[in-house]
């Protein structure tokens, strides 16, 4: 079973709470006991330093003094106080319960050594630590091994340092079930400002994937999300206008093709049902059969055309000169605009040399100049730039172009004069193959036309 985002962020949250908290118990607690013991140590030892050199003093005298300050230092440090011989036995317990007794201690010899001794024992039931101060003669801190007389012997129960650590430990405990309390509602606030969103996008996902394209949602919560949400409405109104393209495209093409086929029907039903058809009449029959076959052929060709264009394929390029490939173009179209009583002229054509897939380049220029002579009246001027860029202008002087079919233009299967093109033999495709190809070379093209004034077609294409 999957958690959904609302539920699992909250217990992201507890679950982060909790080990921090088990992080506090297993490093913060023992690093805070180990201060506090340190905290102690120093502060028993200077006291043990006191004690032994008020000692010191007294044991110079007649030693009658050290019951006395056993019992006031204990009481004063709430510790238990010692005094011990060099040989170990001791002199004074404020406690009275071991003079006279030896004691066997390592940090005892240490200290008649001549060095201050602190360390913990875990007694019966508590933590107990335990300072062995020499005691010097004449009173004196500073001593060496020859110069102790005895040894200070305090220790004092760490239950109270154990009862600040629980303290402590028990606020982080608090803090954190307070964390907990007050961390579970924002998680909760959290988890729906990004669930919400997504959970929206998962709906209108479910709805295109029904077939409902062009879905939108609201976009809202974080910035991330927010632009997640403006990705999805334009990535689901752009598949709504490729839908409403396929469809169009589709119904355009089979228009298309519907009408040679129709054309051709209508011409061969007389053939095959009069047998008595004069051979005139039947020539052409055919004659007019043979152009819809035609017609219908350069289409399909188009077809395929776009459809292997649409694949994106990837460009044979060659190193080629533009200049020759547009001369060429003009010199096979020079018969048609001769028959259509059209001038060619050529403006300078500097030799350049560009990387492109010449038989599709050529194709796409041949269109665009083709388009041109069927619609000049009586010239159409071809000119080559190179600057920043290659641009190559084919200007007519036809009727122009109306400004809100401009934009149109280079659509599958649009025509500014429908019945005009059909009489020029035109599929409609031409100009959208020319675009697609210049688009693959990474080029554009610029339309400038006025109604009345011709038109102005500008290709453009990296220099490289």
């Amino acid at each position: 079973m999957r958690l959904s985002l609302r539920t699992r962020l909250p217990l992201t949250y507890l679950l982060v709470i909790v080990l921090a908290s088990l992080g506090s118990a297993l490093f913060v607690n023992p690093a805070l006991w180990q201060y506090f013991v340190r905290e102690r140590k120093l502060e028993l030892l200077t006291q043990g330093n006191l004690v032994a050199y008020a000692a010191g003093l007294d044991l110079q005298g007649d030693g009658r003094a050290l019951d006395r300050l056993a019992q006031l230092e204990s009481q004063r440090l709430e510790s238990r106080v010692m005094f011990i011989a060099p040989d170990s036995r001791v002199l004074v317990d404020a406690y009275g319960e071991l003079a006279g007794t030896k004691i066997d201690h390592a940090e005892l010899k240490i200290s008649l050594s001549g060095q201050s001794v602190a360390i913990v024992r875990q007694d019966a039931l508590e933590p107990v630590l335990y300072v062995y101060v020499p005691i010097a003669a004449a009173g004196r801190l500073a001593v060496s091994s020859s110069e102790i007389i005895g040894v200070a012997l305090i220790a004092t129960s760490l239950a109270d340092l154990r009862e600040k650590q629980q303290i402590v430990a028990q606020r982080l405990i608090s803090g954190s079930l307070l964390m907990s309390l007050l961390a579970v509602p924002m998680a909760i606030y959290f988890a729906f400002g990004i669930s919400t969103p997504l959970a929206r996008l998962t709906t209108g996902a479910k709805q295109m994937a029904a077939g409902a394209l062009g879905t939108t949602v609201q976009p809202s919560g974080d910035q991330e999300v927010y632009e997640l949400g403006e990705a999805f409405n334009a990535m689901s109104l752009r598949l709504a206008t490729l839908e409403e393209a396929r469809r169009k495209f589709v119904g355009d093409a089979s228009h298309e093709l519907r009408t040679p086929l129709a054309s051709m029907k209508a011409l061969i039903a007389p053939l095959v049902g009069d047998e008595q058809v004069e051979h005139a009449v039947m020539r052409d029959f055919l004659s007019e059969i043979d152009r819809e076959l035609d017609r219908l052929t350069r289409l399909v060709d188009d077809l395929l055309k776009l459809a292997r264009l649409d694949s994106r394929p990837t460009l044979e390029l060659t190193t080629i000169d533009l200049s020759l490939l547009v001369r060429r173009v003009v010199s096979s179209l020079a018969p048609l605009a001769e028959e259509r009583g059209v001038r060619m002229k050529m403006g300078e054509m500097p030799p350049t040399t560009i990387t492109a897939d010449e038989g599709r380049l050529h194709s796409a220029i041949l269109n665009i100049v083709d388009n041109a002579v069927k619609f000049a009246r009586a010239a159409v001027f071809v000119t080559l730039e190179a600057d920043s860029v290659l641009s190559l202008r084919i200007a007519d002087d036809g009727p122009g172009i109306p400004p809100a079919a401009v934009d149109r233009l280079f659509e599958r299967f649009y025509r500014v004069d429908a019945a005009r093109a059909r009489n020029t033999g035109g599929s409609g495709l031409g100009l959208a193959i020319a675009w697609e190809v210049i688009n693959l070379h990474q080029g554009s093209i610029n339309v400038a036309s006025e109604p009345g004034h011709g038109t102005t077609i500008t290709i453009n294409l990296p220099l490289r």
